[in-house]
């Protein structure tokens, strides 16, 4: 490990010679370090990590290269960063966006099943008698699906 800079906060990386930077996602992507260089392991036997911006967990030093960057590109870099942060944050948006709009159809079709047994002509044709008078089942009802269907989401 000697043969190769302590890599600090705010220093840019490749990835290389490991499954992580052959995918399309990594494959020459530039990253910029979230933290200093740090080791774990007995005496002899320590690995060095550093963690990255936008990875999940430390990433081993061995499979990255230090680049440098001149001040033009820098700002680029920092500025694709800052879009990838944004971009992650519409995907989260738009996956919350999501999961509720599904959540609203699911009570939708719920209430439409309520909506539906009201609106079945059946339902008001047919019925019994109840102490001499004809009830169909819409009137014996009496909007208790109605109420239960609303009251049941409260």
């Amino acid at each position: 490990m000697s043969k190769t800079r302590f890599l600090k906060r705010g220093n840019f990386v490749v990835m290389h010679s490991c499954t992580e930077a052959e995918s399309a996602d990594n494959y020459g992507r530039v990253w910029r370090c979230k933290s200093d260089q740090w080791s774990e392991g007995e005496s002899g036997h320590e690995k060095c990590f550093v963690q990255l911006e936008d990875w999940n967990g430390p990433f081993l030093r061995d499979h990255l290269q230090e680049v440098k960057l001149t001040e033009s590109c820098v700002e680029t870099t920092e500025e694709l960063l800052e879009l990838r942060r944004k971009l992650q944050e519409s995907q989260n948006d738009r996956f919350e966006y999501e999961e509720s709009a599904a959540e609203h159809q699911a009570e939708a079709s719920r209430l439409a099943r309520v909506l539906d047994w009201y609106a079945d002509h059946v339902n008001w044709s047919q019925g019994e008698y109840y102490e001499g008078e004809f009830l169909t089942c819409a009137q014996a009802d009496r909007g208790t699906r109605a109420r239960a269907a609303i009251t049941e989401k409260e």
